[in-house]
């Protein structure tokens, strides 16, 4: 598959915001599996090429040491410009799903 510039300008972008969200949870005791903060920009490439939907990248980890299962994030790349109150209401849905 051959990528336009704007797709691999995206997929760039994207993979430096997921790396970095990694990182900032890994500091903050959430369970980070070391492939998913390791992962290199051309892995991420091979991963996501043949599929561009942002929502593919969603993020869910639960806290480290958290036994009650009740600390977690949920960290989502939405594919619409603005996020308004029903996509928002979406995404609470699936993370409680």
């Amino acid at each position: 598959m051959v990528l336009t510039e704007e797709e691999i300008s995206q997929i760039s972008r994207l993979y430096r915001v997921r790396k970095t969200v990694m990182q900032m949870l890994k500091e903050r005791n959430y369970i980070i599996v070391d492939h998913d903060l390791n992962m290199t920009l051309l892995q991420s490439k091979n991963k996501h090429a043949e599929n561009m939907k942002r929502e593919d990248r969603t993020i869910n980890r639960r806290k480290q040491g958290d036994d009650s299962d009740q600390i977690f994030i949920y960290v989502f790349f939405p594919d619409e410009a603005e996020v308004g109150v029903k996509t928002m209401k979406s995404y609470v849905t699936r993370s409680h799903g």
